[in-house]
């Protein structure tokens, strides 16, 4: 896995409030859940959660991690979208037969919008 799929792995567990449920958001076991978790903690060298078969807390780390992990999902989040924005902008040249009594009050204001 990749360091940015631990993280939307790491926020869907903390917000779903175990790795049981999850896993079954994600439609994947709890057992490669549950491993995923572990691995991102060894790599990190912290504990994210205390996990106790009842409940899951995070620690300090794990909040501070699970702060930036949201804070960089929302940032990937708007990058891809202002792209996708550009995209799906109009582009080119535009050409308008207006009288022109009729363009320079009307049609010029609307215009000078536009980036040229």
């Amino acid at each position: 896995m990749n360091k940015f799929e631990d993280m939307k792995s790491f926020i869907r567990i903390v917000d779903a409030g175990s790795i049981t449920k999850a896993a079954l958001q994600l439609n994947i076991a709890k057992s490669a859940l549950s491993k995923r978790l572990s691995t991102l903690e060894q790599r990190l060298g912290i504990t994210l959660l205390n996990r106790t078969t009842r409940s899951q807390t995070l620690t300090d780390n794990g909040r501070t991690y699970y702060r930036e992990c949201l804070r960089i999902i929302d940032e990937v989040t708007a990058i891809e979208s202002s792209v996708q924005n550009k995209l799906c902008a109009l582009t080119g040249s535009i050409k308008i037969t207006a009288p022109v009594s009729f363009g320079l009050p009307h049609l010029s204001p609307a215009l000078l919008k536009f980036e040229l």
